[in-house]
């Protein structure tokens, strides 16, 4: 219970918005990219293997940009860090420094 709602929980106060989210439109990457969908967990999945990226971007198409045996990982124009593949140990993909 909250004072400010007078001894309720968020739960009971809670209305769903009648405003509708945006619709996102498609992106499209430059040839030579690979475009991979965020599964509902927040992976992609590449070489066989999933890639963790974010829960945040699930049903997006991401674009991976071949780089130094790598790829350089964008939702459209926002760089979101780096997928090395080939990593074996650890997570592959470094977010970008905020």
């Amino acid at each position: 219970p909250h004072d400010a709602l007078r001894q309720r929980v968020p739960a009971a106060c809670y209305r769903r918005s009648a405003q509708r989210l945006p619709h996102l439109q498609a992106r499209h990457y430059p040839p030579g990219w690979l475009v991979r969908r965020v599964h509902s967990r927040g992976a992609i999945s590449l070489a066989g293997r999933m890639h963790q990226i974010g829960r945040a971007f699930t049903g997006l198409a991401l674009g991976l940009q071949p780089h130094r045996g790598s790829f350089r990982v964008y939702c459209d124009h926002l760089y979101l860090g780096r997928l090395d593949p080939r990593t074996t140990t650890g997570r592959a993909f470094t977010p970008a420094p905020p």
